[in-house]
C-alpha cells in the first residue's frame, strides 16, 4: 500500500474495491491525511471538554406567578444583624460594653382567610458560616410549617422582626432588661446615618459546572438533564425572590396606638417561581459534531484538489 492509496479524494469520491482503478495523488492523499488528523485532534478536545464538563449546556428559563409557593422553613433562612455603623455589628457592641441598646423580637404569622396565628419565635446565632456574625430564627417550635402564599385559597404566612428601644414597652414587648443603655446613647445608635438592619437571604442554584446544587445568600425551580447515552433528570428548588417590607414608626404612631417598636420588617414569599431547564451534552453529540466537521473538511479538501488540478 502506497502514500497514494490515502488518497480519499480520488475518482470523485467514487471508491473501488480494485486499488489498481484508484487514480491516488500525492495531493490528495496529503489532503486526507491533514483532514484526518484535524477531525481526531477535534474529537480528542471534545472528550477533554466533555469529560471535565467544560462544554456549554442548553439552558431555558421561565417565569411563571403560581397560585401557590411554598418552603420550609430552615435555620439559615434568614439572616439578620443591626450595624450601628459601617460593618459595625451591635451584637458586639452590646457584648462588649455589657449594656443593651436595642431588643429585637421575632414571629412567625399564619394566616387562613380571617383568622390568624402569631407566634414568637426565639433567635440564635447562625451556625451556617456564611451567616458568621447573623442572627437566625429558630424554627423549632413550628417545624410543621412552611413559608408559604397561596392567594386561591387565601393563605399566606410571613416573618416579622420588631426592634424596641431597651427601655421601652408595649403590648409586644413587655419586659425591659436590667443593662439598658440610657436614651442618648439609644438615640446616638438609631440616627446614625450609616446605621442599618442589614439580612442575608437564602437561595441555592445549580451549579452547572460542579452539577451540584450551591447554596448562596439572596422561588427557583431547576430541571436538570445529564447522562453520557442516558440522561436523567434532576430537580431542585429554593427561593429566589422574597417580598421585604420595612416600616419605621415615630413618637405620634406610639402615641396613637399603644405600640413603641421603632422598627418593623416583614418577610414574605413572592408569588413568581422561575423554571430553568439545564441539558448536557450526550457522548452521541460529540460524535455528532465530530462528524459534521469532517464532513465540512472532506468537502473543502475535495474543492482544494479540484483547484490544485486545473
Amino acid at each position: 500500500m502506497g502514500f497514494k492509496d490515502l488518497d480519499q479524494f480520488s475518482s470523485f469520491f467514487q471508491f473501488s474495491f480494485d486499488k489498481s482503478q484508484r487514480k491516488g495523488t500525492v495531493t490528495g492523499a496529503l489532503l486526507t491525511v491533514i483532514v484526518f488528523c484535524i477531525v481526531l485532534g477535534y474529537f480528542i478536545y471534545l472528550l477533554l471538554l466533555f469529560s471535565d464538563n467544560q462544554i456549554d449546556p442548553k439552558y431555558a428559563s421561565q417565569s411563571f406567578v403560581q397560585d401557590q409557593v411554598g418552603i420550609s422553613l430552615q435555620e439559615n433562612l434568614v439572616g439578620f444583624r443591626y450595624e450601628y455603623d459601617t460593618n459595625q455589628s451591635l451584637d458586639d457592641l452590646q457584648s462588649k460594653q455589657n449594656q443593651t441598646y436595642l431588643v429585637f423580637q421575632t414571629y412567625f404569622l399564619f394566616q387562613n382567610g380571617s383568622n390568624n396565628q402569631l407566634i414568637e419565635l426565639n433567635y440564635t446565632k447562625c451556625s451556617d458560616p456564611q451567616l458568621y456574625g447573623f442572627n437566625c430564627f429558630d424554627f423549632s417550635q413550628i417545624q410543621d410549617q412552611q413559608l408559604l402564599i397561596s392567594t386561591q385559597a387565601n393563605i399566606f404566612s410571613s416573618l416579622y422582626i420588631f426592634v424596641h428601644r431597651c427601655s421601652d414597652t408595649d403590648q409586644f414587648k413587655q419586659f425591659i432588661p436590667n443593662n439598658c443603655a440610657n436614651q442618648t446613647q439609644i438615640d446616638q445608635i438609631i440616627n446614625n446615618p450609616y446605621a442599618n438592619l442589614r439580612f442575608n437571604f437564602y437561595t441555592s442554584q445549580f451549579n452547572m459546572t460542579s452539577k451540584k446544587q450551591q447554596v448562596n445568600y439572596r422561588s427557583q425551580v431547576t430541571q436538570v438533564k445529564q447522562g453520557s447515552l442516558f440522561q436523567r433528570e434532576d430537580f431542585f428548588s429554593s427561593p429566589i425572590q422574597y417580598n421585604v417590607d420595612h416600616q419605621t414608626f415615630d413618637e405620634q404612631f406610639s402615641q396613637r396606638t399603644g405600640q413603641k417598636q421603632i422598627l418593623q420588617v416583614t418577610f414574605e414569599l413572592d408569588e413568581i417561581v422561575q423554571y430553568i431547564k439545564i441539558q448536557y451534552p450526550t457522548f452521541p453529540e460529540i460524535l455528532a459534531l465530530c462528524n459534521s466537521t469532517l464532513t465540512l473538511l472532506m468537502c473543502v479538501g475535495f474543492i482544494g484538489k479540484i483547484i490544485q488540478e486545473s
